[in-house]
């Protein structure tokens, strides 16, 4: 959780010594204002805003893998030439292929072996689907090849539908997020919101990536309260009384708050004082851990408020 306004960064490091994606996996990477609060870009493992992107990337390149071999079956059914199907097909071989490389990036960091064991797959898939596409004849993956020196039946069939099965958890996980999303505009007025998770899976919901990155993994809840509930929020210094980063948990004293929050010393906020609102019934909040900054490892309740109505701020 972060309070101050302005942040003065301390000798980032160039990039011509350290490549961008070296720095997207680097725990404790660069920080920068955001909204007048700092914000670490990475998550505990260094990879937040990558991870995110790269699943999202997959599951939309997954979608349009599946709506191409859609079409396809459609115009093999109008009787459309074989050798259009079959480029059409290999297109499709290469999208998918795409989205298994773009999830391995993610996959990589929480799982090294099976990031590769993905991205190798996602190539296999992506050149035999470019051949396809290319000569119009039909390629087999070198998957493919594999199961059947193993002795697996349907081996060209398997090796076609594991990278759908693959995909299949992303685009469950985003077909879900939607729905109830959709579910709680419909019915706002007479069923409360059902509690929506964004994170690196379902994507950086409606704060954005920066902001979702200041939440651990990049993960946080969107709740529409039920009932008013108290949030307290440290300041002092350069920080004011009133910002959009709260907690739940009542402050044991600044050292223990800057810690919980993750204040690192040079932004200012000496979290010698305390501000407390009440939220009232039917407000959206958006909830998770506070991520680390710099060598705090932050791990407290954090809370985000869009707009914070000073009628709130309990005196």
């Amino acid at each position: 959780m972060a309070h101050v306004e302005t942040v003065r960064l301390a000798s980032p490091p160039s990039p011509a010594v350290r490549p961008i994606f070296a720095q997207a996996f680097t725990p404790g990477g660069p920080s920068a204002p955001v909204r007048g609060n700092p914000v670490n870009n990475t998550d505990p493992s260094g990879n937040a805003i990558l991870a995110e992107q790269s699943v999202v990337l997959s599951g939309r390149l997954a979608l349009a893998a599946i709506g191409f071999n859609v079409s396809n079956s459609f115009l093999q059914r109008a009787g459309a030439p074989e050798g259009l199907t079959i480029r059409i097909e290999g297109l499709s071989k290469v999208l998918m292929g795409a989205s298994l490389v773009a999830a391995s990036v993610a996959t990589a960091a929480i799982n090294p072996t099976t990031g590769i064991l993905l991205f190798a797959w996602g190539v296999d898939q992506m050149i035999a689907g470019w051949k396809q596409f290319a000569t119009g004849v039909r390629q087999r993956t070198l998957l493919a090849q594999g199961l059947e020196s193993l002795g697996v039946p349907y081996p060209d069939l398997i090796a076609d539908l594991l990278p759908a099965l693959a995909a299949l958890p992303r685009l469950l996980s985003l077909a879900t997020n939607a729905t109830l999303r959709v579910r709680s505009l419909l019915f706002r007025s007479t069923t409360p919101a059902a509690p929506v998770q964004w994170g690196p899976v379902t994507g950086a919901g409606p704060l954005g990536e920066e902001i979702a990155a200041t939440f651990r993994g990049g993960t946080y809840t969107e709740i529409v309260t039920t009932e008013s509930i108290t949030l307290y929020r440290v300041h002092g210094g350069t920080a004011g009384e009133i910002g959009p980063y709260w907690t739940r948990t009542p402050p044991a004293g600044p050292l223990q708050a800057r810690m919980d929050s993750a204040l690192l010393p040079e932004w200012g906020n000496t979290a010698t004082n305390i501000s407390t609102i009440r939220v009232p019934a039917g407000t959206t909040i958006f909830e998770g851990v506070a991520a680390p900054q710099g060598n705090l490892l932050g791990g407290g309740s954090q809370v985000f408020l869009p707009k914070v109505d000073p009628s709130w701020m309990i005196r």
